[in-house]
């Protein structure tokens, strides 16, 4: 919180992991002093696992739930598989139905929860099928899960997806958080999620990004999400605000 509010950001996302058992108001002190609000944080729950370790996450989940509501958490987001080694229709009723429950829990405290398709090429491989990976699939999974259930767009992901504008467009209604990041000018095997670039860094047409996100009306959070070897050599504060003056940059220039 201290190192975004120095960067300049007018929001941090939290692992709310670290906070659970703060007391909401000294929270929202320590908020305050750093002049920060909350945007969005991961949803702290293992949706991929066993029965006894899902049910341990949304007992987690209940218990943080309204901390997150106080200190004013507006998104919890968190990735679906691209491909498993289960055909779709053995894995998708889990999925739907432990997100659903997800969903029904934060919706009760004002959260909205965001699936994230992933389109890295590794990640399309992980698995003998592939599961969600592009955004249209993404948004019937989300729309399936009922209310409460939007999309969390990537730059990373969406370039690497080869999705378009107009695929940003189709989903508009159910985007609910944004993260960027840009995509180094490697072969698509060498490409790594931790190994990424700052926006306007390497190949993401944030033209399109940006212009589809436009035209679907979104008008929400942006978060540049750029882990990578760029910030060796500089301290946390300084790349705080690398990254904020970099994606402000691509903003600005559209």
């Amino acid at each position: 919180m201290r190192i975004a509010g120095l960067a300049g950001f007018d929001l941090v996302d939290l692992d709310l992991r670290e906070v659970a058992d703060a007391d909401p108001a000294a929270l929202r002190e320590e908020l305050d002093a750093a002049r920060i609000r909350p945007g969005a944080a991961s949803l702290p729950v293992e949706l991929r696992a066993d029965d006894r370790a899902f049910e341990e996450g949304l007992t987690f989940l209940r218990r943080v739930a309204p901390l997150a509501a106080e200190i004013g958490v507006q998104v919890m987001h968190r990735s679906v598989p691209a491909a498993t080694d289960n055909p779709f229709f053995e894995l998708q009723p889990r999925l739907q139905r432990r997100w659903s429950e997800c969903a029904a829990i934060m919706r009760g405290h004002g959260i909205l929860v965001a699936i994230e398709p992933l389109g890295t090429p590794y990640r399309r491989r992980e698995g003998a099928h592939e599961f969600i990976s592009r955004l249209d699939t993404a948004a019937d999974f989300a729309a399936s899960c009922g209310d409460g259930v939007g999309l969390l767009v990537d730059s990373w992901h969406w370039h690497l997806s080869g999705a378009t504008a107009s695929d940003i467009v189709d989903v508009g209604e159910l985007i609910v958080h944004v993260h960027v990041a840009d995509v180094p000018d490697l072969p698509s095997e060498a490409l790594r999620d931790d190994e990424r670039v700052l926006p306007g860094d390497g190949v993401v047409d944030f033209d399109a990004f940006l212009g589809g996100l436009v035209a679907a009306g979104y008008n929400g959070m942006v978060s540049p999400e750029v882990p990578g070897s760029w910030s060796v050599g500089l301290d946390a504060i300084d790349a705080a605000r690398r990254g904020l003056e970099t994606t402000l940059g691509v903003l600005d220039d559209r």
